[in-house]
């Protein structure tokens, strides 16, 4: 290529417009007080360390990295990492303290790409998916993911059956 490239840019987003603004001002306004609940999904290998054998959540604590983070847009009451049908991502879910940390959290995040800069991989971003809604909804629609592959443990209980209908959060895809 002699170092050249040509790219055909086909769309994009202005996720700082007034009318990007307007639209997640308007997701936000339907949303209940009640909705504490924040879920974002991540990139497994964002995660550091083993995920241990035959858990299908581990419990962020104060201090750590993806504890921080969300308590960056108001108080955290709790923070889980989840697996999921898809062994390359996990959900990050979050219980804010008040529905003002979801909605700020997803306000900032909506259509927009994470970037981690602690990878080796110089351009390792991650397209934003995440959804606000009723902690204790968000909570139990993990909990019954079916098909997870989870690490291997000596005594692996059964795995809980699906919920059934449909998601109980309101999400963005980027």
């Amino acid at each position: 290529c002699n170092g050249k490239v040509e790219v055909t840019w086909a769309s994009y987003n202005d996720t700082s417009s007034a009318a990007h603004q307007a639209t997640v001002g308007a997701v936000l306004a339907r949303r209940s007080q009640d909705e504490t609940g924040f879920m974002l999904q991540l990139p497994r290998r964002w995660i550091a360390g083993d995920w241990p054998p035959g858990r299908r959540s581990l419990l962020q604590l104060p201090g750590t990295h993806w504890y921080e983070f969300p308590a960056l847009f108001g108080e955290v009451i709790q923070v889980e990492l989840f697996l999921t049908k898809d062994p390359t991502v996990v959900q990050l879910l979050v219980r804010f303290a008040s529905c003002d940390g979801a909605q700020a959290i997803y306000e900032l995040l909506s259509d927009r790409y994470l970037y981690n800069p602690k990878t080796s991989d110089k351009d390792d971003t991650h397209p934003v998916s995440c959804g606000i809604g009723r902690y204790e909804d968000m909570r139990l629609e993990l909990e019954c993911i079916r098909h997870v592959a989870l690490p291997a443990a000596p005594t692996e209980s059964a795995r809980p059956a699906q919920a059934a209908g449909r998601p109980a959060f309101s999400g963005t895809h980027g």
